[in-house]
């Protein structure tokens, strides 16, 4: 059996002025997401790393979240979405990767509602990637896409042919699963192109 963890140590040492230590922990807070049953009481002290001054503790605390996805999805989904504004875009790119794996076992639990329409937008074109791509990936697998059509369509249009090429997969997965989503999918796209188009010829 797995000795119980000295939390109070642990937020000790992510409280410390000494960076090397503050790491330490960040990555130990890892270790323990993927053992603990209850991942509750990590939660205040993942927050804490994630917003930590330093960019290699927050990389850290990212990471422990990666590692955690697949056993505490819906923990995850939460931590990320408090970090959406990262302004580190390789950070926010691995808070992308660590939510694309919670998403494949969340499912579209409406967890992931807030969280994956914000990345969908994101500037960067690897975090849209990852997360088109993880939708792509759960819709392919027999989730209803309903609260994510519009968004998806619109990523048809995205100047990066990966994240257009996940956004197609998306909708066709989602079309062969439902033929009312087809029609639907078909309505939001003729409605895009006909806005589009309306925007050139003006």
């Amino acid at each position: 059996m797995n000795e119980a963890p000295d939390l109070g140590a642990l937020r000790a040492r992510l409280e410390a002025d000494d960076r090397s230590a503050r790491r330490t922990a960040a990555a130990r807070l890892g270790r323990l997401l993927g053992e603990i049953e209850d991942p509750a009481p990590l939660a205040p002290l993942l927050e804490r790393a994630l917003a930590d001054v330093d960019p290699a503790v927050r990389r850290s605390a990212v990471e422990a979240l990666a590692g955690g996805a697949a056993r505490h999805p819906a923990l995850v989904a939460r931590l990320v979405e408090s970090r959406l504004s990262e302004d580190e875009v390789t950070l926010r790119r691995a808070l992308a990767g660590a939510f694309a794996a919670a998403l494949v076992s969340l499912g579209l639990a409406p967890a992931a509602h807030g969280v994956a329409l914000h990345a969908l937008g994101d500037p960067d074109a690897e975090v849209r990637a990852q997360l088109v791509g993880a939708l792509a990936r759960v819709a392919e697998a027999g989730a209803a896409l309903d609260a994510w059509l519009d968004a998806l369509v619109t990523r048809l249009d995205d100047p990066v042919a990966a994240v257009r090429g996940a956004a197609m997969r998306a909708l066709l997965a989602a079309a062969r699963r439902d033929a009312a989503h087809a029609v639907r999918i078909h309505g939001r796209f003729a409605a895009q192109r006909r806005r589009a188009e309306a925007g050139g010829s003006a």
